[in-house]
């Protein structure tokens, strides 16, 4: 009879073992689910908190105070700084936080802006950032164009109505129209080469395609460059 007692502990023992490993393996699931879903919901200050602690250097106060004013003020800026302050890498965190965190204009405010037949949907699969930079080389260094091909200015001769109309008179410049109506950002590099002239033509420009009154037509504008190095080009 002890030995059948001695059986049947060790029967338990083992159903009971079988049962907690199916209860552990349940819970790694569901911890798995949970690190999903909490993956999911990230909040934009969760997701603003990795990626600067992700960063490829570790900014300074000044920095992350910039980095708060462009993201989450969406505040109109100018950097300006001499080479080695980390001016690019500043530019790649905020590109990759404007990735997570800017979201589409709302359908019904695009219709509202430009009307029920205007191809208001290509707009919504535009970027809703524009990275640029005056030169080609400098726009090869941050990833992104150069600002007269991002405007689809060609060489930017001209007054910004002649660019207005060729917007929006060629077929093949329909994409360009609908891209810079998706924009809310600009950010633009080495900004010094940029002359005051040609950045008043872009604000117009800017106004007649949003629709809009105020400067650039309400896009935020993040200017980054080194007024101590290369002049504004004249051709």
């Amino acid at each position: 009879m002890i030995d059948d007692l001695d059986d049947l502990d060790s029967d338990d023992a083992d159903a009971n073992a079988d049962i907690n490993d199916e209860m552990i393996d349940d819970l790694d699931d569901l911890d798995s689910d949970d690190s999903d879903i909490t993956e999911i919901s990230d909040t934009e200050d969760c997701i603003y908190d990795r990626v600067i602690r992700n960063a490829p250097v570790k900014f300074s106060h000044e920095q992350l105070s910039f980095i708060n004013l462009a993201v989450k003020e969406k505040m109109n800026l100018l950097l300006t700084a001499p080479a080695g302050y980390g001016k690019s890498a500043i530019i790649s965190t905020v590109v990759k936080l404007f990735e997570h965190t800017l979201k589409p204009y709302n359908i019904e405010w695009l219709y509202a802006k430009y009307g029920h037949n205007y191809s208001t949907n290509n707009i919504l699969l535009c970027p809703t950032y524009g990275l640029c930079a005056s030169t080609g080389k400098a726009a090869s260094l941050i990833k992104g164009r150069t600002l007269h091909s991002f405007l689809g200015i060609g060489l930017g001769r001209g007054t910004y109505h002649d660019w207005y109309n060729r917007l929006t008179t060629f077929k093949y410049m329909k994409g360009t129209l609908d891209k810079l109506r998706a924009v809310q950002v600009i950010i633009i590099d080495e900004i010094s080469m940029i002359s005051a002239e040609m950045l008043d033509k872009i604000s117009d420009y800017l106004k007649l395609i949003k629709r809009a009154d105020t400067p650039f037509g309400g896009i935020q504008l993040i200017l980054v460059g080194d007024f101590s190095q290369l002049p504004p080009v004249h051709g």
